[in-house]
């Protein structure tokens, strides 16, 4: 087995078919056909079914091609490492980011990179803690920013963001009940939250069985520009990170107040056994820098006129 026969192996597997994938890498198909079958032989396992409209993965070749994946990946960092010393930052780098933390760190983040260092292509993901954390476990991610929630496993973390939570309702809907929010109020509030099981929303769950509560559910949103547009037309109200709020403005008509004893933390991971490049390592300093930038509040909070639930 030798790493070309990996290489070509995840080309038939991505194109699900020889015709297709000899095509797409310019090698004639018998020849491709005969590399995939020497590995089959070697590995004494048949990897790929064979059909009319091409080809399907066996569970052997399902497990082989996420293998295969990492260590492919890991060869093309060493050589462009080697080849890299003494140079400018170059390559791709694959990172992965959370909806809530938007325009506050992963905008200017990945502003920062390209003005930084513009031989370096940026790759982004936007997805669920659960999620990133799936594909920094498997390889498919350099970087991932997830809830320091998860179960870290393989993954080499670095704290990057401890941030406060907000529940945001409109102004004219807004309850008579002191700040910061206590867990009774939130308890009474038509929210408008994540599903189940969002991080976010496990850390809202957690927090109010820990107060013999529990959230009162009005509807399940996996996206923060619906949730916050459906509190704004006054259907609900929401519980956010601050950075969620980044773009929230004094037009919006939306109120935010702390709710007392309630943080979201973040940390930046990759995968242990992944080779980490010069230009992930560069991303990885650059996403600790930003953080620490973030400010106090970045949004304007409301004082609106108080009425009941």
């Amino acid at each position: 087995m030798d790493i070309k026969q990996l290489k070509y192996f995840l080309d038939v597997a991505e194109a699900k078919s020889f015709t297709r994938a000899a095509a797409r890498i310019r090698i004639a198909q018998p020849a491709l056909s005969r590399q995939i079958r020497q590995l089959e032989d070697e590995l004494g396992v048949p990897l790929l079914i064979r059909h009319g409209k091409g080809v399907q993965l066996t569970d052997s070749g399902a497990l082989l091609k996420k293998r295969a994946e990492i260590l492919v990946r890991q060869v093309d960092n060493i050589k462009e490492e080697v080849s890299a010393q003494n140079a400018e930052p170059k390559g791709e780098v694959t990172l992965g980011l959370p909806p809530s933390l938007g325009a506050m760190l992963s905008a200017p983040l990945i502003e920062k990179i390209t003005q930084r260092y513009p031989k370096i292509f940026l790759r982004v993901s936007v997805g669920t803690s659960e999620a990133l954390r799936e594909s920094v476990s498997t390889g498919k991610l350099d970087i991932g920013v997830l809830l320091s929630t998860e179960p870290t496993g393989p993954l080499l973390c670095e704290p990057l963001l401890t941030e406060p939570m907000y529940m945001v309702g409109h102004t004219s809907k807004w309850p008579d009940i002191p700040s910061p929010i206590q867990p009774d109020a939130i308890s009474k509030a038509p929210l408008i939250i994540t599903s189940l099981p969002h991080g976010i929303r496990l850390l809202i769950e957690d927090y109010m069985a820990s107060h013999h509560l529990e959230p009162h559910v009005k509807l399940e949103v996996n996206n923060i520009s619906l949730m916050l547009e459906l509190t704004r037309r006054g259907i609900g109200f929401t519980i956010l990170p601050r950075c969620a709020l980044y773009d929230v403005r004094r037009s919006d008509r939306l109120r935010a107040e702390r709710i007392d004893g309630l943080e979201i933390s973040w940390m930046a991971t990759t995968f242990k056994e992944r080779y980490q490049p010069l230009a992930a390592k560069k991303v990885m300093a650059l996403l600790l820098e930003e953080a620490k930038k973030i400010p106090e509040d970045g949004f304007l909070m409301q004082q609106p006129q108080s009425m009941p639930f």
